[in-house]
């Protein structure tokens, strides 16, 4: 459908920070699947423990997802500006058009291009395309973080008195000193605890984003059957599956005719309300123009 034109910096961007966040998660699961293994806590504040850090991955994650709530809140925005047209508003009269009409030709040749309503909405769907690749690659690795972090967890605070033993037998090994060896084991095990607390918060967090990236797409694609040009028979067909790889799930149901703008306005309303809420910013900057202002339509 297309290149995603400004969009198309700022998500190689993002990839670039999920890629670093995903690491540093994977090197964080890594390090506690080894301290299971081993039963050996590592020492507080050294290097291998740097990931595990309270509050280190949260931090990344909290301006990464702020990045990404500004870039569904675009796609929604196109998407409005795209509808816009279709809008019920006051037609001009006779001597406002022609006196529109003059000012355009006095000033066409300084103006700027106007993008299309069909234009807004392929760059709107095509950064939809890959903001939802990379939100689910990202959940992905989450979930899988997670279950082993926990797993982990679970065997580590079952061994409680042989990670402290073990953590003194090391120390003496090293030649060092450790003292409060079963307060250093809670502490480790209470670390953990934050690192899947920060994970779950994470887990949450895109999936309100996803919701929100899912209501958008749903919409710009009924939105594009509308926009198709007129005489088309038979079941609805998208234009640009194969351009949007990731949106397929949401393309099948729009040509099984199972995209009912109605239903859409309704779950709009309430995802809208939960990402504001959560995220703190209204998700574009129209207000809600989701399809119920006007008759139900399933499609073109």
């Amino acid at each position: 459908m297309g290149r995603t034109e400004r969009g198309g910096n700022g998500l190689a961007a993002l990839e670039g920070v999920l890629t670093e966040l995903d690491e540093r998660i994977g090197r964080a699961a890594r390090t506690v699947a080894e301290a299971a293994r081993t039963k050996l806590v590592p020492a507080a504040r050294e290097d291998e423990s740097e990931d595990v850090a309270a509050g280190s991955i949260a931090t990344a994650w909290s301006s990464a997802s702020t990045s990404l709530a500004s870039m569904v809140g675009r796609v929604a925005n196109l998407i409005d500006h795209a509808q816009a047209p279709l809008e019920d508003i006051p037609q001009p009269t006779v001597k406002e058009r022609l006196q529109h009409a003059a000012r355009a030709v006095l000033s066409l040749r300084f103006r700027p291009q106007v993008r299309t309503p069909a234009a807004m909405l392929r760059q709107a769907l095509t950064e939809a395309d890959a903001l939802s690749d990379m939100l689910s690659r990202h959940r992905e690795r989450l979930m899988t973080a997670r279950r082993s972090i926990e797993a982990d967890l679970v065997d580590l605070t079952g061994h409680r008195q042989a990670l402290a033993d073990n953590l003194l037998a090391e120390a003496k090994r090293q030649g060092r000193e450790v003292t409060a060896a079963a307060a250093r084991v809670e502490d480790y095990l209470q670390m953990l605890q934050t690192l899947l607390v920060d994970i779950n918060r994470q887990v949450a967090d895109v999936n309100l984003l996803m919701n929100k990236l899912t209501i958008e797409a749903e919409r710009g694609i009924l939105l594009d059957g509308i926009l198709s040009p007129a005489g088309e028979t038979g079941p609805p067909q998208f234009r640009h599956r194969e351009s949007l790889p990731h949106l397929a799930p949401l393309i099948d149901l729009y040509e099984k005719d199972m995209l009912s703008s109605r239903e859409i306005d309704r779950r709009k309303a309430g995802i809208d309300s939960r990402f504001t809420e959560h995220f703190g910013a209204p998700p574009g900057t129209r207000a809600a123009l989701g399809f119920g202002t006007g008759p139900e339509a399933n499609h073109a």
